[in-house]
Order: structure tokens, then C-alpha cells, then sequence
């Protein structure tokens, strides 16, 4: 297996108001698994040819914060 040479920080980021207001309740209560779906595309791809660092979707600035270091 060819070692990855390319380490990519990525941030998935989403609203915290999203959650407040209800987006994971009723009409909107898939959302939080499509996101993650999403997400896990693109980890997916990425995966095959560089080295990924994520924290999963982040949606408070402190936890921002704390990933970019």
C-alpha cells in the first residue's frame, strides 16, 4: 500500500441555530443524518489519496476553535 504524503485538515461545519429552532424535528428530522452522509462522502473520496483529519460536523465556534489546533 502506498504511503499518503498529503494530510488535509477539513472542517463540516453546520448552524447551531439549526438544532435550536427544531431543523432535527419533523419535516427537517433527516437532516442531521444527510448532513452526516454527506459528509462521509466526501471523507470517502478524499480518503483514497490523502490523510483526512476531521472532527465530525461541528456546530459550536468553540469546537471551531479547537479543531483548526
Amino acid at each position: 500500500m502506498k504511503k499518503k504524503e498529503v494530510k488535509v485538515g477539513i472542517l463540516f461545519l453546520s448552524a447551531k441555530w439549526l438544532k435550536d429552532v427544531g431543523g432535527d424535528k419533523g419535516f427537517y428530522s433527516k437532516l442531521p443524518f444527510l448532513l452526516e452522509k454527506d459528509a462521509e462522502k466526501i471523507r470517502k473520496k478524499l480518503k483514497k489519496n490523502i490523510e483526512v483529519v476531521d472532527f465530525g460536523i461541528i456546530t459550536e465556534e468553540s469546537k471551531v476553535k479547537e479543531s483548526i489546533k
